[in-house]
């Protein structure tokens, strides 16, 4: 993985405005895309009542064997995002140039309020694959950015130094 310099980064944001109706807007090194207007995706019987984080809550908790329901909100995560073509477009140039130039891409995704916010993001499909989640993908980062941070008073404060392990793994790779 390259050093951070060698990061090439795609900026999402999406905002939720009425109703079902959303504003997107992406920007990279290669040109911007602002205000585009899309629709709440469609997560189908997957989630049913459940708003989508309680779904992967659920999911994750039971240690359920759920990666068709978790491709299938993948694919409507990224057919939001990546529907239409001048999204989609803009994507795949500039993955390909990130590429080209040796770098990895870094898809910030920026949600706001709260409930987009929550959404698993994490869980995004590749546009030129869906049958394969992005953050799966060689070269691709996919990163949750607030869009701005709470303070919330009255709260006991985590003592310093915070230590947080991470593990990701591909279940893929395992049994190959």
């Amino acid at each position: 993985m390259p050093d951070a310099a060698g990061f090439a980064t795609f900026d999402v944001s999406i905002m939720h405005r009425d109703g079902d109706q959303y504003w997107l807007s992406m920007s990279c090194e290669l040109g911007a895309v602002q205000a585009h207007p899309a629709t709440l995706p469609d997560w189908g019987d997957v989630v049913g009542a459940r708003t989508p984080i309680a779904w992967l809550g659920e999911t994750v908790g039971r240690h359920a064997t759920a990666r068709e329901d978790g491709l299938a909100i993948g694919r409507a995560l990224s057919g939001l995002l990546f529907g239409p073509t001048k999204l989609r477009d803009l994507f795949v140039k500039m993955r390909a140039h990130a590429i080209n130039g040796d770098r990895d891409l870094v898809v910030q995704i920026f949600g706001a309020p709260d409930h987009v916010a929550d959404w698993p993001w994490e869980l995004i499909t590749d546009p030129e694959d869906p049958s394969s989640y992005l953050t799966m993908t060689q070269r691709v980062h996919v990163a949750r950015t607030p869009k701005e941070r709470e303070y919330r008073s009255g709260e006991t404060a985590v003592a310093h130094p915070l230590n947080v392990l991470v593990v990701m793994s591909n279940p893929l790779v395992w049994g190959a």
